[in-house]
């Protein structure tokens, strides 16, 4: 008898619970790689986000260094040399500036041309050598000429040499001073006057 009202219950519990099923409409969602579980559906992951489980109730943010271009992405795609993503959710990467390159994939920040090179485009993963008769300080775009006054005697220089006292330097781009040629006097450009005239 006991077994009896207890199987019925049972039955009954089965039946409520289809009933409920039925008129509230409860949907038992599951979702794949590239989309997650919104409130209501399934949604396909959204540019900066990518999702990379089954079952995902949220995306994950694409992190600094990384860019997610497209809907439904599984992985986050590094960033590659020549660009840079400095933010996190980024869709694109971002061109490397002139004055810097960017030499390595994955990159947050752009690196600054080293000092002795220069970085005349976009997009540089590679520093150009500033040329003899030139400088280049940090964050160069071109080589600098070395002035009249001055020489540049090799490569990698941040800043022109003056000329020193007894030689002259009387033209752009030296790459070393002229001695003052003997009885005469020099300043840092020119010939002034020979000796025997003072």
């Amino acid at each position: 008898m006991i077994l009896s009202i207890f199987l019925i219950f049972i039955c009954l519990a089965v039946i409520y619970g289809l009933y409920i099923y039925q008129n509230e409409k409860v949907k038992i969602l599951s979702s794949g790689p590239g989309e997650y579980i919104g409130l209501n559906n399934v949604e396909l992951c959204p540019k900066g986000y990518y999702c990379p489980n089954y079952n995902m109730t949220s995306p994950i943010i694409c992190p600094k260094g990384y860019f997610c271009p497209n809907t439904g992405l599984k992985i986050k795609i590094m960033c590659i040399p020549t660009r840079y993503c400095p933010e996190e959710g980024m869709d694109k990467m971002l061109n490397c500036p002139m004055g810097y390159y960017c030499p390595d994939p994955g990159l947050k920040e752009p690196v600054i041309c080293r000092k002795g090179f220069y970085c005349p485009s976009e997009n540089m993963n590679l520093l150009i050598s500033c040329p003899e008769g030139t400088y280049c300080p940090y964050g160069s775009t071109r080589p600098n000429i070395c002035p009249i006054g001055f020489y540049c005697p090799q490569n990698f220089i941040t800043k022109p040499y003056r000329c020193p006292i007894g030689m002259y330097c009387p033209k752009e781009r030296m790459v070393k001073p002229m001695e003052c040629p003997e009885g005469n006097e020099c300043d840092e450009i020119r010939i002034i006057r020979r000796k025997k005239d003072l």
